[in-house]
């Protein structure tokens, strides 16, 4: 990736939603100041649970804290605005079950611009993380990418373009990190540190060396097996070897994720000459392990702006 691309990516960290489960009552309040605080309430669900014989009742609130007074970009302020949302609702005592954190950019083309980068970086998440649940998806009629995702028990991350989600008419490309059943595993520790520790650790060891090479062979497995079994495809699929590299360009990460795609490859007699000619002709865009580690840096950053301000 050109360096001063890279320069480009900033983006501004919050808190989006989070879920809470509590077993007091919840009374929604009826003045103006408490009707506002309610509009961060987006869920409010209920259900019975059976312990010794006794029936407990538990709510489970979805809370947007930017619904009251716009984006809440410092966690003490989300902290006050949560303390608003108990006292409107009517419940003190709570636990967390989920909490997303997103990464926002609203500058022009920034989803497109950063998309295979943040596409690397997701999958290379998923790898790391062994998770079952990934996926990808495409506008029905253009097939342009709308998210890239993956999903374990505990937690997921997911890049897409919020401006289609949400049929905006500006540019809005969002990054999150989420975390799920959060009271099994937290006891009493601050929920920042969740952030600013396991998932600083996450992503930096999805970017170590190891993981992502271990994620571009598993895509040069996959691209392997659909080249081999569709080359000579009718309806064609692909004219040639060409065609193939250039449709799944966004697949195809470093030149050295190339030259091994191309010695699986038996017409090509010398990998590291094709792969060269390919990028000079064509001019595929790679990524790099610095345009990684600057990404990734970003996102720290913008998370211990947002907890530690």
């Amino acid at each position: 990736m050109n360096p001063k691309k890279i320069e480009t990516y900033r983006v501004d960290g919050f808190i989006h939603t989070v879920n809470l489960n509590t077993s007091d009552a919840v009374m929604p309040a009826q003045e103006q100041g408490g009707a506002r605080a309610m509009a961060c309430l987006s869920t409010i669900t209920s259900k019975k649970l059976k312990e010794d014989g006794e029936v407990n009742e538990t709510t489970t609130l979805k809370v947007n804290p930017n619904n009251l007074e716009g984006t809440v970009y410092r966690f003490s302020d989300f902290l006050e605005v949560l303390e608003k949302v108990k006292e409107a609702a009517g419940f003190d005592n709570f636990e967390w079950r989920r909490i997303d954190m997103a990464f926002d950019s609203y500058e022009p083309g920034f989803y497109q611009k950063f998309q295979k980068l943040n596409n690397f970086l997701v999958m290379c998440m998923a790898e790391a993380s062994r998770a079952r649940n990934k996926y990808r998806t495409l506008d029905m009629f253009t097939s342009e990418q709308l998210s890239v995702a993956f999903k374990t028990d505990r937690y997921e991350m997911e890049s897409y373009n919020k401006a289609i989600e949400m049929d905006e008419a500006y540019d809005h490309s969002r990054l999150e990190l989420r975390l799920k059943k959060i009271s099994d595993y937290i006891h009493g520790e601050p929920v920042d540190e969740h952030f600013l520790v396991n998932w600083t650790k996450r992503l930096d060891d999805a970017i170590s060396t190891e993981s992502t090479w271990q994620m571009q062979l598993h895509c040069n497995d996959e691209l392997e097996r659909i080249y081999k079994t569709q080359k000579d495809a009718f309806p064609v699929r692909f004219r040639s070897l060409t065609d193939f590299l250039i449709y799944y360009q966004d697949f195809i990460f470093s030149k050295r994720q190339m030259i091994d795609l191309l010695s699986r490859i038996e017409e090509v007699t010398n990998p590291v000459n094709r792969a060269e000619w390919h990028k000079k002709k064509y001019g595929i865009e790679y990524i790099s392990k610095s345009d990684m580690r600057m990404a990734v840096k970003e996102i720290k950053r913008a998370m211990r702006e947002f907890f530690e301000a």
